[in-house]
């Protein structure tokens, strides 16, 4: 299914961002473009509010995203640095792989 320009992602979006917080997931909602997801966020931040789903949603950016998954993977130069050293992942690097 395609959803095309005007023809309601950002509700889509916004209905299942607060029906899987509901059920007690963290939803992160992405977009490449830093303007419609503030706008998007906006217009349903009083949605997640009355639902207290508010502090389970993260509207960002792409750029954001891929950012904040690459540093919960860890120092990525030390890692990379072991590697080369040692020619084997680290325990911490191991476990930040699964």
């Amino acid at each position: 299914m395609q959803i095309r320009t005007g023809e309601g992602k950002s509700i889509a979006l916004g209905g299942g961002a607060a029906l899987l917080a509901l059920l007690g997931h963290r939803v992160r909602c992405v977009c490449y473009s830093k303007y419609l997801s503030d706008r998007d966020f906006k217009a349903f931040r009083a949605l997640f509010e009355a639902l207290a789903v508010q502090h389970r949603i993260v509207y960002s950016v792409i750029t954001s995203y891929s950012e904040d998954l690459a540093e919960r993977k860890g120092d990525i130069r030390k890692l990379t640095l072991d590697l080369v050293k040692t020619g084997t992942l680290t325990a911490s690097a191991q476990r930040a792989n699964q």
